[in-house]
């Protein structure tokens, strides 16, 4: 057996280059317009453009930042918020290759996102398409079977899991990408367990994305949105100039 004092000197260079693999930089809206397509469940069909949702740019942006741990989004029913969500969760699977965790209010509500959001979208796009353990070949075997029970191992290892915010689900594991939805239906004191395990085995590198119409003031998820730089997105008129609140 070689040790590694034997190996080439460009082997051993190869090796470090895939273990230290940067993030890209590619706008998530940008690599999205290549890799995804809208669906039927979407008012918007074909690929995705972010210019039919300028509201989100400052936001994927802010998601990519190495300075930003958590985000956190308030918006209407039908505003795009949870589409966004998605989108990020597609290139997090491609570009931020670790432990991977959306959480619902339910586990019913977890499978019909699971099986009438997720994948769908998931299957327009190449790139996550590859990772999946069959190559893509969707519909067939234990494949589909991971679909409806919300989890998937891709065949870099990376687990994935949809699922509902009960305690059990989210103490199972250490998380490094977290996508928390209608967290305003969230039980007191759940938001936090969440985090918690993002924040100590991947304390350097973690992401969560928390997402939800708006709650009662001074619930959990109204005081996240408070801690942070609480930005509302204004549209400038087109005659007067003036910044306008949508």
């Amino acid at each position: 057996m070689k040790t590694l004092k034997q190996l080439p000197p460009r082997n051993v260079f190869e090796r470090y280059g895939r273990v230290y693999r940067k993030v890209s930089e590619r706008a998530i809206y940008e690599w999205a317009r290549e890799q995804i397509k809208l669906d039927s469940t979407s008012p918007i069909q074909g690929n995705y453009d972010i210019e039919n949702s300028p509201q989100f740019r400052p936001i994927f942006d802010a998601y990519q930042r190495d300075d930003v741990r958590m985000i956190t989004t308030v918006g209407p029913n039908q505003g795009g918020r949870t589409k966004a969500m998605e989108i990020a969760s597609l290139w997090a699977v491609v570009h931020r290759p670790g432990p991977m965790q959306w959480n619902t209010d339910t586990n019913d509500k977890a499978r019909d996102f699971a099986e009438e959001r997720w994948w769908p979208m998931a299957r327009t796009c190449v790139d996550v398409v590859h990772k999946m353990p069959t190559r893509g070949a969707w519909g067939k075997g234990s494949e589909r079977y991971q679909e409806r029970v919300r989890k998937v191992i891709f065949s870099d290892g990376m687990p994935f899991l949809i699922q509902g915010c009960s305690e059990s689900n989210l103490e199972q594991k250490s998380i490094m990408n977290q996508f928390n939805d209608e967290c305003w239906q969230w039980p007191l004191g759940r938001l936090e367990i969440a985090w918690i395990r993002c924040n100590v085995a991947y304390g350097w590198n973690y992401k969560v994305w928390n997402g939800s119409v708006a709650g009662c003031e001074g619930d959990d998820f109204d005081l996240a949105f408070r801690s942070g730089t609480m930005q509302e997105w204004h549209w400038r008129c087109l005659k007067c100039g003036l910044a306008q609140i949508p």
